[in-house]
């Protein structure tokens, strides 16, 4: 993975793993972006432009179907 699509905490700086991408209730062209931090056990929100959430979401670790 690239350093330009990891995401740090800003509190504790560890790295976040990405959620989610819901559109922004307020801004159509933005994505409300979801982002946890497992050190700090907290969520953080971000509005992103799509292109910048779908280069999160691709790089996200994908669940194994049961």
């Amino acid at each position: 993975m690239s350093l330009d699509q990891i995401a740090q905490c800003p509190k504790c700086r560890h790295d976040m793993i990405y959620v989610a991408a819901l559109p922004y209730p307020n801004a159509p062209n933005m994505l409300k972006t979801t982002f946890v931090c497992r050190a700090c056990n907290r969520t953080w929100n971000y509005s992103l432009a799509p292109e910048m959430a779908a280069r999160y979401a691709a790089f996200a670790p994908t669940e194994a179907a049961s």
